[in-house]
């Protein structure tokens, strides 16, 4: 799955006196981790799921929290989450498959800089 080679330094930022160095090993693969390993990692689904919910209530029409019945607004939550969760796999799922075609596609060049990006993201070092 992967093959480590000799690692070699990476400069982060520019250069001044005392320049952060972080020694990444050098990793070879076909192409980074699916992007489903990520969905997790980036919160995905909470993320898409608050904003899908906000905008079904703005479709919905503008109605505050006292603005309804007990009954309407019962049916609204109910019926938006069901609305909001069908949605929301549905779209990751296409997202997750397009980003890993994308993936498939990309250069050598362009799968390393990824994967190293990611490791000095998951390392700390921006």
């Amino acid at each position: 799955m992967y093959e480590l080679s000799q690692p070699r330094t990476i400069q982060c930022g520019p250069p001044i006196d005392s320049v952060a160095v972080v020694k990444l090993p050098r990793v070879r693969r076909a192409r980074p981790p699916g992007m489903a390993d990520r969905l997790a990692v980036v919160q995905a689904r909470a993320r898409l799921a608050t904003e899908l919910r906000s905008i079904a209530y703005d479709m919905l029409g503008p109605h505050g929290p006292h603005g309804l019945s007990r009954e309407c607004a019962t049916w609204l939550e109910s019926a938006t989450e069901g609305v909001v969760a069908s949605v929301c796999d549905t779209s990751l799922r296409m997202l997750t498959d397009a980003l890993d075609r994308a993936l498939a596609r990309a250069t050598p060049d362009v799968v390393h800089g990824l994967l190293e990006a990611g490791a000095r993201r998951d390392a700390g070092v921006f």
